[in-house]
C-alpha cells in the first residue's frame, strides 16, 4: 500500500489542530469567566462604596438639621429631620446589604447601634415649642440654605452612578 504522504501526515496535524482549537476555546472561556468575576466584584464594591458615602452625607444633613431644629423647634424643621432620618434608615439598610465580609457586617452593626443611640438621644418629640423670635442659628441657616446646591450634587452623583453602572454592564457583556 502506497499512501500519499499528505494523507499519512494529515492525521497528526488534524489532531494537533484540534488540540490547539480546544486550548483556544478553554482559554477564551477562562478569560471570560475571569472578566465576569471582576465585573461582579467591581459592581459589588461600587454598591458598597455608594452606600457608605450616602450614609455619611445623610448623617451630615441630619447633624445640621438637628442643630437648627434645636435652635428653633418648628413643625417644618421637625419634618425635615424626620425626612433625614428616613433617608438615613434607607442608606443604613443599603449598607447592610452591601457588607461583603463578616468583619464589614460587624462594623455596619456597630454603626447601626451607634445610630440608634444617637436617634434615641435626639428626643425630637420632647423639644420645647418655639418661643419668641427666630434664633440667630435658625435665621442664618434659612439665609444660607443649600437645597439647590445639594440637589445638583445629588443629580451629579446619580449621573455618575448611572455611568459607572453602565460601564460595569458593558464590561460584563464583553
Amino acid at each position: 500500500m502506497n499512501q500519499n504522504p499528505f494523507v499519512r501526515h494529515a492525521g497528526p496535524f488534524v489532531a494537533l489542530g484540534g488540540l490547539v482549537a480546544v486550548a483556544g476555546l478553554a482559554g477564551t472561556w477562562y478569560i471570560h469567566r475571569l472578566q465576569a468575576d471582576l465585573a461582579r466584584a467591581v459592581r459589588y464594591d461600587a454598591v458598597g462604596m455608594t452606600a457608605a458615602v450616602d450614609l455619611q452625607v445623610e448623617l451630615r444633613h441630619l447633624r445640621v438639621h438637628t442643630l437648627v431644629l434645636v435652635s428653633e423647634p418648628t413643625a417644618e424643621r421637625r419634618a425635615l429631620v424626620r425626612a433625614d432620618l428616613a433617608r438615613l434608615g434607607a442608606a443604613l439598610d443599603a449598607l447592610r446589604r452591601a457588607a461583603p465580609t463578616p468583619d464589614d457586617a460587624r462594623l455596619v452593626d456597630g454603626i447601626a447601634r451607634d445610630y440608634d443611640a444617637y436617634v434615641a438621644g435626639l428626643a425630637l418629640d420632647r423639644l420645647p415649642p418655639p418661643t419668641g423670635p427666630m434664633s440667630a442659628v435658625a435665621r442664618w441657616s434659612d439665609e444660607h440654605h443649600m437645597a439647590d446646591l445639594l440637589a445638583r450634587c445629588r443629580d451629579l452623583a446619580d449621573r455618575q452612578r448611572v455611568r459607572m453602572e453602565g460601564g460595569v454592564a458593558r464590561t460584563e457583556a464583553q
